[in-house]
């Protein structure tokens, strides 16, 4: 069994800061151990599975063009250029890159495919198709890539000896950064979309080729990953060279980049040159849009069920299903009923506010429904964020039709104040912003509270607990993905596959992984030592409510907002940013902050999280757009890429709140 199969995910427990005769502590990098290919199990707000069982299915757009009985309607420039995309590979196999199939279809020829399949992809029947390409349309080699290459910046084009001091890689994964660190200069602007999206099409035509998928999916599925390709390159000349260097990236995870560089760029060659099969195609081919699936109405009220099912989820749960939201967003656009498009349009965009195809659809609608302002403040946002160059000329065409916007201005409603409860000491640089920014964008005034209350430990996670808690959870999910390795590891440590592990041997099965190398033995210690205990924030925010009860009765009084440095969670949560009912929440900053983070970051989350939760007490909704405050964020990253101000639709809302008291 190859220590290939573990990645790291680095985390960093919290520092607390001094205060009066509080002795500073100070606690260094901390890695927790997550299975390859899986989300990060305790590193994002992430309920356990036990949650999930009752939730509705995982649907993508993609697999709206599964099952689809009539083909896109394609001529045959457009049925060439399709099946060119993957041209470099099915050259080097010797493969017929012209048309649809492989090679002219025999028993042999099927059966050579099926062995290919499963022996390189693990593929062995339709289904396994359908997930790989579920899958790697949103995780490939270029996730990878981009993570190695900002550690590269991030630690000035240290060694990778010297970055294992800071992070802990897989082996496979320290060679891909060797590899960079070289070659930087080759990979500076580059993306490896091109070869993860290409590998797709090489699977659909495989597929086909063996009677996995019907020609009416290969051609909608092929249209679908083709559009894609579209956005991200100019040429036939830019996804190529993207696609090889995707190629050699990859190769050199088992030391065969040179081989790998020198085969693919002949063929490359050959592919560009005059009279090679890209030179006499040209690249900003029309695709039409792929045929989708047409639900029944039976299919339909299954999917408004689930979507009611998403509507009782907290955003932490609900996001992976926004799908759903979204399926039926393109259903109603289709019958043009823009309002309940819009509708379910709207909760899919609070889950995901970055689906840019979306948004410009949100735009299209709200221009038909005759809320131009609110459409040209939508468009004006995708401008700013987006690099979709096809999206941004759609954006601007629609632009040009609709009135300029209008920032909103929140009316002053300085006659409500709203309580703020500091649990603990938090650094009045902190709090001060914190409450001048609450008061200044909701334009209301912001008081520190006058009740003596402390933390809670009703239902407290102890330290052991949340490490016992963390330990199932790894051991779970690497039985679900990786049974091979999982029955191995139990046989390597002399314990019983069959049995249930009890909390000890789920301990010692994580410290049996870390321990399969250097860097996981040293960082062992400090997951053990490190790791913080958590409160209940259910149990903090009732409490907050109760003693807080005679003020929130008094006129003027919004809510109470709770703000502590040590860790929260809820219900089955592995942990949370904040926890809001209307008229009170409960916020946390322990994660906001580590020994390196500047003061300015550190009040920019704490100021952010402030106002969702300070909207959650006003009874306002999430929005739909991504750069602002109040924005859902799936993790940290989301949180620091977010503005410190409300947008548009929140002051819209703020608005129509205080005009109806």
């Amino acid at each position: 069994m190859s220590s290939d199969f573990i990645i790291f995910y680095t985390i960093n427990p919290h520092n607390k800061w001094e205060h009066s005769a509080m002795k500073k502590k100070t606690m260094t990098k901390t890695t927790l151990l997550i299975l390859s290919l899986l989300f990060t199990v305790w590193g994002c707000q992430t309920p356990q599975k036990t949650v999930e069982k009752e939730s509705p299915p995982f649907r993508t757009i993609f697999e709206e063009t599964i099952g689809v009985a009539a083909p896109p309607q394609l001529n045959k420039v457009q049925k060439k250029w399709l099946v060119a995309l993957p041209a470099i590979i099915m050259s080097l196999n010797e493969s017929d890159p012209h048309t649809l199939e492989v090679e002219p279809p025999s028993p042999v020829a099927s059966e050579k495919w099926k062995k290919v399949l499963s022996k390189y992809w693990g593929i062995n029947n339709r289904d396994d198709l359908l997930e790989t390409l579920s899958r790697m349309e949103y995780s490939g080699h270029n996730d990878t890539f981009n993570f190695l290459r900002n550690r590269l910046m991030e630690y000035g084009f240290t060694t990778v000896d010297d970055l294992l001091t800071h992070e802990t890689l897989s082996l496979k994964n320290q060679k891909y950064y060797s590899f960079l660190r070289a070659h930087s200069a080759e990979f500076e602007e580059i993306n490896l979309i091109a070869w993860d999206l290409g590998r797709m099409t090489s699977l659909i035509r495989w597929g086909y080729q063996i009677g996995y998928i019907s020609e009416p999916e290969a051609w909608n599925m092929l249209v679908y990953f083709g559009k894609k390709i579209q956005r991200h390159y100019d040429s036939w000349e830019d996804y190529g060279k993207a696609y090889s260097l995707g190629r050699v990236f990859w190769a050199s995870g088992f030391g065969k980049e040179n081989d790998y560089r020198d085969k693919t760029n002949k063929v490359l060659t050959k592919l560009l040159d005059k009279g090679g099969l890209w030179s006499d195609l040209k690249w900003k081919q029309s695709l039409p849009a792929p045929a989708l699936k047409i639900f029944s109405e039976e299919e339909i009220s299954t999917l408004e069920d689930e979507a009611r099912t998403v509507d009782q989820m907290l955003n932490v749960s609900a996001r992976k299903y926004k799908t759903v939201y979204f399926t039926l967003g393109h259903h109603y656009l289709r019958k043009m009923d823009l309002h309940k498009s819009h509708a379910y349009y709207t909760k899919g965009l609070r889950l995901d506010a970055k689906d840019w195809e979306t948004q410009i659809r949100m735009a299209k609608i709200e221009s038909l429904l005759g809320k131009g302002l609110q459409a040209s403040s939508r468009l004006d946002h995708l401008l700013k964020n987006s690099n979709d160059s096809e999206l941004l000329e759609t954006a601007r065409k629609i632009k040009t039709m609709l009135p300029a916007s209008v920032e909103p201005s929140t009316p002053d409603n300085y006659g409500k104040v709203l309580l703020i409860h500091p649990y603990d000491y938090i650094p009045d640089t902190v709090l001060s912003a914190l409450m001048a920014r609450i008061s200044q964008e909701f334009r209301i005034r912001v008081e520190v509270g006058n009740q003596r209350l402390k933390l809670n430990q009703k239902n407290f996670r102890s330290q052991e607990e949340v490490l016992n808690r963390m330990f199932s959870q790894v051991v779970e999910k690497f039985r679900e993905n990786r049974k091979e390795d999982y029955h191995q590891v139990l046989r390597m440590m002399g314990l019983n596959d069959s049995a249930q592990l009890t909390q000890k041997d789920e301990y010692e099965f994580v410290k049996y992984l870390y321990h399969q190398s250097e860097a996981g033995r040293a960082a062992w210690p400090e997951l053990i030592g490190g790791t913080a205990p958590q409160y209940n924030a259910q149990v903090l925010l009732t409490d907050l409510m109760h003693t807080y009860s005679e003020e929130l009765e008094k006129d003027g009084v919004l809510g109470v907002l709770g703000i502590t440095v040590k860790d929260i969670y809820a219900q089955d949560y592995n942990f949370l940013y904040g926890w809001s009912i209307p008229e009170g929440a409960v916020m946390s900053i322990h994660r906001f902050y580590t020994n390196s983070t500047p003061l300015t970051q550190i009040i920019k989350r704490t100021v952010n999280q402030g106002f969702s939760s300070t909207g959650f007490i006003l009874g306002i909704p999430r929005c739909t757009v991504a750069d602002c405050a109040r924005a859902y964020p799936h993790n940290l990253k989301e949180h620091d890429e977010k503005e410190d101000m409300l947008c548009h639709e929140c002051r819209n809302a703020l608005s129509q709140k205080y005009g109806k008291e």
